[in-house]
């Protein structure tokens, strides 16, 4: 699977929501596995999508993070459906 540029600027997105709530352990995390996304090879790209696209549904996940800004937490579940299609 080639690198998806639509899916690195949503998780440079979701990453700066993150980062703007104070959720610094979350944005770390997708930050690195965006990282890997962009140095992988086509080989162990899969990998990093599904350990990323295992993190936006649950208890936990993206989609449940308590974010108090209601712009910001619509924002950031639109990012995350979108996100969880495109690591599918």
């Amino acid at each position: 699977m080639p690198y998806n540029i639509d899916l690195d600027s949503i998780l440079e997105e979701v990453i700066a929501i993150l980062r703007a709530h104070g959720f610094m352990d979350k944005a770390a995390w997708l930050d690195e596995r965006r990282s890997d996304l962009r140095s992988a090879p086509d080989t162990e790209r899969a990998e990093v999508l599904r350990s990323i696209h295992a993190v936006i549904p649950g208890m936990g996940g993206l989609v449940d993070i308590p974010l108090s800004d209601h712009v910001a937490r619509a924002r950031l579940g639109v990012l995350a459906d979108r996100l969880y299609e495109l690591t599918r």
